[in-house]
């Protein structure tokens, strides 16, 4: 019996089948991150901060993905996602050090607090993924989707690695809308987690206590903007529109029964207006004088 197309797994063949396997599409959004961290200049030295923060975000993320893509190629149901046995050859791994090794070798030419924020971020798609797969343990695997993209923030090459309190505001917004769209993620990919013995936060406590939580994350993104519109003596009103992330996708959640689509819908809306609302927080920051 031919299975359906929709779980007709990915095969991996060339340059362009390497590349396809790290899923950049899932994450090519994230590449900005470095900015945060970035003083805005106009000199080559500062451009080239950014520029290298840029790519070793690249890479983390490009190793993140295809390690977990790796990991999961027995239950990721989605066609996009999962690859074919047979891609899961020496090439790949072989793929995926060296991305791991171009990340590393390219923050190792910034400062501290970009190094140690790569190794950071590698090490946790690591742990998260493969050995000890911390992504099969409630709570563990969901707070640790912070230790993968936060430290992304900090590749922007700031000489001294300080970060002013605004920027620090920025940071914890950020952590908490990461944290909530992974919440929602967990809803949506109930059924295939549960095949694989996947023990996420979702499955260990159930609907309506993950909309508790996507509520309280969507609060603390909420006392976010907040603290950066008065840490920049703005008014507390222009963190209005931040309302949504307290309870907008908190229904959906508590409703859909696991794997509906409607909770990848919900996914992808809170990704797009938390990728929107994180533009908004960048702009008001890099712009204050």
């Amino acid at each position: 019996m031919v299975a359906p197309a929709t779980h007709l797994p990915q095969r991996v063949s060339g340059a362009a089948g390497l590349i396809r396997a790290t899923r950049i599409r899932h994450w090519w959004y994230f590449l900005p991150l470095p900015l945060l961290s970035w003083r805005p200049a106009a000199d080559v030295v500062a451009l080239a901060q950014l520029g290298r923060g840029v790519l070793v975000a690249g890479c983390i993320l490009a190793f993140g993905y295809l390690v977990n893509g790796l990991s999961d190629r027995s239950l990721d149901g989605s066609a996009e996602k999962r690859l074919a046995p047979a891609d899961t050859s020496r090439e790949l791994h072989l793929w995926a050090l060296g991305l791991a090794c171009a990340a590393v070798g390219l923050a190792a030419t910034g400062p501290l607090v970009v190094s140690s924020a790569a190794l950071v971020a590698l090490a946790s798609g690591l742990l998260y993924s493969v050995g000890p797969r911390l992504k099969a343990v409630p709570v563990v695997g969901t707070l640790m989707n912070a230790t993968h993209f936060a430290p992304l923030l900090l590749l922007g090459g700031a000489m001294d690695g300080a970060l002013e309190r605004p920027r620090w505001w920025v940071v914890a917004t950020f952590c908490a809308l990461i944290l909530q769209s992974q919440l929602i993620h967990e809803a949506a990919d109930a059924r295939d987690d549960a095949r694989g013995d996947v023990r996420t936060t979702y499955l260990a406590i159930g609907a309506g206590a993950t909309a508790l939580l996507v509520s309280a994350l969507g609060c603390l993104v909420l006392y976010g903007a907040l603290g950066v519109a008065t840490s920049l003596d703005r008014s507390a009103m222009w963190a209005a529109p931040f309302v949504v992330f307290a309870f907008g996708f908190t229904l959906p959640v508590a409703r859909c029964a696991p794997s509906d689509p409607t909770l990848a819908t919900t996914r992808a809306v809170q990704r797009w207006v938390g990728a929107l609302a994180g533009l908004c927080l960048f702009a008001l920051v890099l712009l204050a004088r």
